[in-house]
């Protein structure tokens, strides 16, 4: 769906440089210090203009959720993704009820 949503946007006029997975870890942290009740997928890609960058954006995602400094869920299989920052507690994964239905 979020690959979707990008494909539907006008092309940019002007082309600007793509963004690394590292440089994208340090801004969805940023982003996340100052949204502490997390963000949605969706909103970490709000000035994703490519798919290319979308791409990024989850391969930072799932970087900093390897490093234990996010944590992501869904309500639902295939819903929404959402991620927060890990708490320092949070190191052990939990897991609360399997997502098979």
């Amino acid at each position: 769906e979020v690959l979707q949503r990008a494909a539907d946007r006008p092309p940019a006029l002007v082309r600007r440089d793509l963004f690394t997975v590292p440089q994208r870890m340090k801004a969805i942290e940023e982003r996340l210090r100052r949204c502490p009740e997390g963000l949605t997928f969706w909103q970490l890609c709000d000035d994703c203009e490519v798919k290319l960058e979308v791409i990024v954006t989850f391969l930072a995602v799932l970087e900093l959720v390897r490093r234990a400094r996010a944590v992501v869920w869904q309500e639902e299989v295939f819903g929404e993704m959402r991620v927060c920052r890990a708490q320092p507690s949070s190191r052990v994964h939990e897991v609360h009820e399997p997502l098979n239905p």
